[in-house]
């Protein structure tokens, strides 16, 4: 039983981090290009409250959201998931994340 609950805690603390890190990615992308929030907003038609969870890591991201992230950022969504797993491996070998994720 602990085993399976500590497995479950660990795939919910990988999740985490894989928001948290693609969170930070779109933050960067978003300030790098001096888009503020609101205009991210008017662009996307995603709420202002959903819009700053995503880049705090704690919204739950859907595949269609991303794209209309992307396309605002003028990215593409695999390269912005790219990006957030570079920053887990990262995360991994140092413990936390390199400038480049935050």
């Amino acid at each position: 039983m602990n085993k399976v609950l500590n497995n479950e805690l660990k795939e919910k603390n990988e999740e985490f981090k894989l928001r948290l890190s693609l969170g930070r990615i779109i933050r960067r992308h978003r300030l790098l290009q001096d888009i503020k929030i609101k205009d991210m907003v008017e662009k996307t038609k995603i709420s202002n409250s959903y819009l700053v969870e995503i880049e705090r890591g704690n919204g739950n991201i859907s595949i269609a959201i991303l794209f209309k992230i992307a396309t605002v950022l003028n990215v593409s969504p695999s390269q912005l998931l790219k990006e957030a797993e570079e920053c887990q491996s990262s995360r991994a070998k140092d413990g936390d994340l390199n400038e480049d994720c935050i």
